[in-house]
């Protein structure tokens, strides 16, 4: 059965190689995300939410996760965690970092100059409740100066 997407926002790529069951309709690669969950730290590099799921979903105990990236007026981007866990003994914060900064994004980010070391808070609610129907993003804000 074909699947009809229009104007979803998704972004993938269509396969070029035909496919082994013989059919000659054209094919979608993975969805890798949406246009609207993509924020561009500089000229190449680029944040998803995937990949933040991909690093933190890890994690045993990890139940969820809020991100806002902040942008400060000196152009330097902050990104703030808070982390919903299972217990209180697992993920530690330093956990949750060395996770985040595996990112290629983040860490080039970080190592470019462009962004400072992500800040980790745990949440003090127990469970969350979602503050729309909307899927997990990434928060952008406009900040402040100075360091954080």
């Amino acid at each position: 059965m074909p699947l009809i997407r229009y104007r979803t926002g998704d972004v993938a790529r269509m396969i070029t190689q035909p496919c082994s069951c013989g059919s000659v309709l054209r094919r979608m690669d993975h969805i890798r995300g949406r246009w609207n969950g993509i924020v561009r730290l500089d000229t190449d590099s680029a944040l998803t939410i995937n990949e933040m799921d991909e690093a933190l979903f890890r994690l045993p105990g990890l139940l969820d996760y809020r991100a806002t990236l902040e942008k400060a007026t000196d152009g330097r981007f902050r990104l703030h965690i808070i982390i919903q866990r299972a217990d209180d003994s697992s993920p530690t914060d330093s956990e949750v970092l060395q996770c985040i900064i595996r990112v290629d994004a983040i860490r080039k980010a970080i190592v470019r100059g462009n962004m400072d070391t992500p800040i980790v808070r745990f949440s003090a609610e127990r469970l969350w409740t979602p503050s729309s129907a909307l899927k997990r993003k990434i928060i952008i804000t406009q900040g402040s100066e100075g360091g954080g």
